[in-house]
């Protein structure tokens, strides 16, 4: 009767041991990181509306807010203290290069950027990701757009309820989907992902 394995099959259960490991791990960093990265944006989704509901029942409407910005696009760090950290937990107000960005715990952060009346959120899932990614390809992989709609008083994913693009070309679902996908407007992920009930895309590129 055999009590244990020869060295021939221990190294054949190792090498089996290891295709399945080399072919199910990088699946399972993939899930992980998308599974992530959905948490953060829904989170990011719900804090920014409730931020803009309190600042504008405290401050009046955002176009009344941001009408002392009219010449800037970027606000200072007074300016988030004032209107926004008070209503999100756990966020610092931190300088990176020539602008401000809330910073929230998990490592994620936003800066907002003003045209006017139009108030754009700039979030990223990975903030020292963002500043020491020299090439911008790769950051703007993990940069999601989203914008407030003075009408439905609501911040939703760019392309959701205004686009501007669509004043030139009728930007379908599709489209934005095509355009996110290729890269050559990845503005349009967050709402491809949001379209999608903030689930990413089995298909999606960007996050492996």
């Amino acid at each position: 009767m055999r009590k244990g394995f020869t060295l021939a099959e221990v190294l054949i259960t190792i090498g089996i041991i290891g295709v399945v490991a080399a072919m199910t791990i990088p699946t399972l960093i993939t899930k992980y990181k998308r599974h992530v990265a959905e948490v953060k944006l829904q989170k990011f989704y719900s804090v920014i509306n409730n931020a803009m509901k309190m600042i504008e029942q405290n401050y009046g409407e955002i176009s009344e807010v941001t009408t002392i910005h009219k010449d800037t696009s970027d606000f200072s760090k007074e300016f988030y203290e004032k209107y926004f950290t008070p209503y999100m937990s756990n966020v610092k107000v931190k300088a990176f290069y020539d602008r401000y960005y809330i910073v929230f715990a998990d490592g994620s952060g936003f800066h907002v950027r003003n045209y006017y009346t139009e108030l754009d959120f700039l979030y990223y899932l990975d903030m020292n990701k963002k500043m020491n990614e020299k090439n911008a390809k790769n950051y703007k992989k993990y940069e999601f757009y989203f914008q407030y709609n003075p009408t439905k008083r609501v911040v939703a994913s760019y392309g959701i309820y205004f686009d501007w693009n669509t004043l030139s070309s009728n930007n379908t679902q599709e489209e934005q989907k095509r355009k996110c996908y290729n890269g050559s407007y990845t503005y349009y992920c967050a709402a491809v992902i949001q379209r999608n009930g903030w689930k990413i895309p089995n298909d999606y590129p960007h996050i492996k």
